[in-house]
This record gives C-alpha cells, structure tokens and sequence, in this order.
C-alpha cells in the first residue's frame, strides 16, 4: 500500500475511525489489534486497544484475532464481529447479517464465502468468541496462521454465500493503491449524486 491502512484518510475522516463507528453501532465492545508500536489514529472513547506478542510479531492475522477475542471474553461477550481496518465498505446491514448466521441451530462461526472461487472472508465475519479463543490459542502453538483455517475448525460454520449478502461488495478490502483510489472516487461519485 505505500502507508499504513489504519492511517488511511477520507475527507479528513480516518477510515479506521468509520469502521469503528459502524461495528460499535451493532457491538457493545470494539477491539484494535495492531503490532507493537504500530502507529494508530487516537481511538474512540470505549475503544480497546491490544497489541500482538512481540514473540509473534509477523504471524498474519490470527495472532491479532486470539489478543482482540481475549480482550472480548474478559469482558464476556459470547460473540464477535471480525473485521479490518481496510473493510471500507462495512455497514451494519452486513454485521446484522452475520450475527443472524449464528442464531438457529449452534453454530460456532458465519463465513461470506466467494461462490465462483470458494474463498472466505474470515475478516468479514462472525464467530463465537469461546471456541474460536480457543482453536486460534490451538493454532498459533502449533504453528497455524490462515485465518480461514479458524472456520474449518469451528463446529456448525455457516457458510454464506458473497452473493447473498445485504452488499456483496463489503467483503471487497483494499489491498493496493489502485483499490484505493477506486474505492475514493465511488465515495466522491456517490456523494455528488
């Protein structure tokens, strides 16, 4: 990306900040999970902020969701929205969504799922915050870092469908400049509409 996406700014709004905002509007409890010392916007009031373990500096994104679903279980949420800080197109219709997913018969997680290529979107998702604490802790001690490996593990995974999704372009992240700048001009076409 050239610069940190949890730095990332729009019309002088930090993108952080509006993810926060929109998961914080359906979550009683929000979570950072950043690198030592990773540079971050200020957090909103009520926003907790948990650093990886030095030890397990570089290890993709499973060490971040085991230090934030930690944080959530000391303060007894059952379950939790996973997401990033390059989710750009979050909005709450998703997060309700996806907490529906769980309701039912039990299920342990809601993954979107790409119907063409089967790929999931662990960064979009829900999970019950015990089991998956516990599988993620099983993970990383034995050497597992694929997120999506999570929701193979998890009992009663619901599998949802991208194009069944409230906005099937939410689980589109931005991962390069050129996703940035077309991300950019949407927000400004859709505002000048």
């Amino acid at each position: 990306m050239g610069q940190s996406k949890a730095l990332l700014t729009i019309r002088g709004r930090y993108l952080l900040h509006s993810i926060l905002n929109t998961t914080a509007a359906r979550c009683d409890h929000c979570v950072v999970a950043a690198a030592p010392q990773q540079p971050l916007p200020p957090l909103p009031p009520g926003v907790s902020r948990v650093d990886d373990p030095h030890a397990l500096l570089r290890s993709g994104p499973v060490v971040g969701l085991l230090q934030g679903l930690r944080q959530l279980q000391t303060l007894d949420v059952a379950r939790a929205f996973l997401t990033s800080c390059d989710s750009a197109r979050l909005d709450t219709d998703h997060i309700d969504f996806m907490f529906a997913q769980l309701d039912g018969p039990p299920r342990e997680g809601a993954l979107p799922v790409d119907s063409d290529s089967g790929r999931g979107h662990p960064l979009n998702s829900a999970v019950l915050v015990d089991p998956a604490v516990r599988i993620l802790d099983r993970m990383i001690r034995h050497g597992e870092r694929r997120a999506q490996t999570l929701f193979t593990r998890l009992r009663g995974v619901s599998r949802v469908s991208v194009d069944t999704l409230p906005n099937p372009q939410v689980v589109e992240d931005i991962n390069s400049p050129a996703a940035w700048a077309r991300w950019l001009a949407e927000t400004a076409e859709r505002k000048s509409r």
